[in-house]
């Protein structure tokens, strides 16, 4: 398994933690009136690390979970993509958790070229608290929009920010297609409007991620010429519960055509 570790993109931090209020919104948290988090740079600080590294061929990926760290990232990115019109077109740059949002930034991101990624574990872990304490139902709702995204063409995939979240790709599926909030009775549906389907869910495990990190020539479906890299489950995940996705056990894992054990899986 050497040469697996790919080195791709520097990571920029906005702003910090939604759960941890410290995210930067346009608007103060539910249970801090007074409180709406906090940038971690101001934009002429932002943008000369995005020009800096652009220039040099890097990809970049802006961890910005509030709307208003969100908002900086935007205007830096229109920026300084304008102002490096012949950097490489083949690098998608992105905007990593994309937690709290407004749809006009769904639309604004589209039309930079960008692409996102939402630690989707917000809504399964996290939803209760989201919508009860930190952010109220409405903005709650809208977490992590995966059906948005559909509508507005954007490539978005799924990540568990670890140890935040588990490492459960099939989890992160079950919460895209039911969004339903973990051990809460009755049974929650945290913004039921931003629910997909099975296979737009799946897309953002597979080809979606790939594609972000410029390696869907390789990896990220299964076709002649790219790596055999796979794992076989215990059932057809069209045939099963939607609200059971997450418990399809992995049977085996193969890697470059190559049946490996557990350990070869975890130590590499």
């Amino acid at each position: 398994m050497a040469g697996r570790v790919k080195i791709q993109a520097t990571k920029i931090w906005a702003d910090g933690s939604t759960q941890g209020f410290t995210a930067a919104l346009n608007q103060p948290y539910l249970n801090k009136p007074n409180d709406c988090g906090t940038l971690n740079m101001s934009d002429a600080e932002m943008e000369e690390l995005m020009r800096s590294r652009i220039s040099r061929g890097w990809q970049i990926m802006v961890h910005s979970n509030g709307d208003r760290a969100t908002d900086q990232t935007l205007r830096s990115y229109a920026k300084v993509l304008k102002e490096l019109p012949n950097r490489d077109p083949k690098i998608m740059h992105r905007i990593e958790h994309f937690t709290v949002t407004e749809p006009r930034q769904l639309k604004t991101a589209y039309d930079l070229g960008l692409d996102v990624t939402h630690l989707i574990g917000h809504v399964n872990y996290w939803g209760e608290a989201f919508k009860t304490w930190v952010l109220g139902a409405e903005r709650a709702d809208r977490l992590d929009p995966v059906k948005e995204d559909l509508d507005n063409d954007l490539v978005y995939s799924f990540h568990s920010d670890s140890p935040v979240t588990e490492v459960d790709p099939l989890q992160y599926v079950q919460t895209a297609v039911t969004r339903q909030l973990n051990n809460i009775l009755p049974p929650t549906i945290l913004g039921p409007g931003q629910c997909v389907e099975l296979i737009a869910a799946l897309r953002g495990i597979t080809i979606n991620p790939a594609k972000q990190v410029l390696m869907a020539d390789m990896i990220g479906s299964l076709e002649v010429g790219k790596a055999a890299d796979l794992v076989i489950i215990e059932q057809d995940p069209r045939e099963v519960d939607k609200g059971k996705l997450g418990s399809i056990e992995v049977l085996e894992t193969w890697l470059e055509g190559r049946k490996v054990d557990n350990e070869e899986v975890k130590t590499g």
